[in-house]
């Protein structure tokens, strides 16, 4: 059988083509060549579609987006429970650090960036949400209180 070569169109090595994907296959197997490929993939879906998340419309669906999500996430942790439940205690020590990272995979915006992880995830924890709206503003209310008892002035700005 012959295989098929192509020039990369990253790095301008040759190399076989995935029989699976030789139509559409543009770029070698290099770890450094995929990543600009696909950096270049975003920028240009990017350009053609520049209002995709932008508007009220693509508020609501990012919305329930996270909805879905957090019921995805909810069903995994029935899930998990359940297999906590029917082990012995050493096992279920091993499988609490998975929980974690389910609950993480939701908290994503960029409002997020200026807060704890620790914080965020103890708030998530606590409230049984994964909805970073929720979470965000119990955080808010939470450092509002904080100055409250601390004596100190209520800012404006009550989310970092």
């Amino acid at each position: 059988m012959f295989d098929t070569q192509r020039s990369c169109s990253i790095c301008h090595n040759n190399f076989i083509v995935n029989k699976f994907s030789s139509s559409r296959q543009l770029v070698c197997q290099r770890k450094e060549c995929r990543k600009i490929a696909k950096k270049q993939r975003q920028a240009d879906w990017l350009a053609r579609n520049p209002d995709y998340f932008k508007g009220s419309e693509n508020v609501e669906r990012v919305r329930q987006w996270r909805l879905k999500k957090a019921e995805k996430v909810a069903n995994l942790k029935i899930k998990l429970e359940t297999q906590k439940s029917s082990e012995s205690k050493s096992s279920q020590k091993a499988k609490s650090c998975s929980k974690l990272n389910l609950e993480n995979e939701v908290l994503q915006d960029l409002a997020f960036a200026s807060q704890s992880p620790i914080l965020i995830g103890f708030m998530s924890f606590t409230t049984g949400s994964v909805l970073q709206d929720e979470v965000l503003n119990l955080c808010a209310e939470c450092f509002i209180r904080g100055q409250q008892l601390l004596g100190h002035p209520a800012s404006a700005d009550a989310s970092h």
